[in-house]
């Protein structure tokens, strides 16, 4: 069980029909990004790079297909009236943080230099797609954890291109800094928001916790009535 989660139907309800929202949002991204490839290889033809094109559509296509399947799963849950395990949350957040690294490494336009790839490669903005539709898992530990994936995944992509990171009393080469200033980014910003969403669902708990006698007062008087 996870922390500071509320134990009732209604958060679990919440926390699956949030679930639904945030694949949605994620499909939504890749349908988005296949409209603008199309449009961009086939009818203004800027594309240069074909190889890149045809593999990306095979990333968005394997991603897609991930993500439906875990809608149908959550659907299930949620007509079944019953909680996913643990390990899908972890696992899924885990595989979903890491795909704009594996990006990053293999599916980069040639054109740009080896050495600036880690740093201006376009993949990187989709770790922040990922990280800020973590939040409607409605776990903090899920948005520290997302963080976290996102960059370490990316420091082992740029470590795969051949970035090394800066040592202490040499100057350091801009990739080298902006490597590391974009790891702790990417941390940060599964991290911060996590503390909010934590503080919110702290919140929700007291607010539950006292609404309940209330209602327990209320339901006693009545019948005693």
């Amino acid at each position: 069980m996870r922390k500071h989660q509320l134990d009732s139907a209604a958060f679990r309800n919440a926390e699956l029909h949030s679930e639904l929202l945030r694949i949605i949002g994620v499909l939504g991204f890749v349908s988005i990004f296949i409209v603008v490839t199309i449009v961009r290889v086939f009818i203004i033809r800027t594309a240069s790079d074909t190889a890149s094109w045809i593999w990306s559509f095979l990333l968005a296509a394997i991603i897609a297909t991930y993500e439906g399947g875990c809608f149908r799963k959550v659907d299930l849950a949620l007509r079944a009236d019953r909680r996913l395990p643990a390990r899908f949350w972890i696992l899924s957040t885990i595989v979903e943080t890491s795909i704009p690294a594996f990006a990053v490494a293999f599916l980069t336009s040639s054109e740009i230099e080896v050495e600036y790839r880690a740093v201006a490669s376009p993949p990187i903005l989709v770790f922040f797609i990922f990280i800020i539709l973590s939040t409607l898992r409605l776990s903090p530990w899920i948005g520290v954890l997302s963080g976290s994936v996102a960059s370490g995944s990316y420091l082992c992509a740029a470590l795969y291109l051949g970035w090394w990171p800066p040592v202490p009393g040499i100057p350091a080469h801009a990739t080298q800094s902006g490597v590391s200033l974009n790891a702790i980014t990417l941390w940060w910003a599964g991290s911060w928001p996590a503390r909010l969403l934590d503080k919110f669902v702290s919140m929700s708990k007291r607010h539950f916790a006292k609404q309940k006698p209330r209602a327990s007062w209320r339901r006693s008087n009545m019948t005693f009535k």
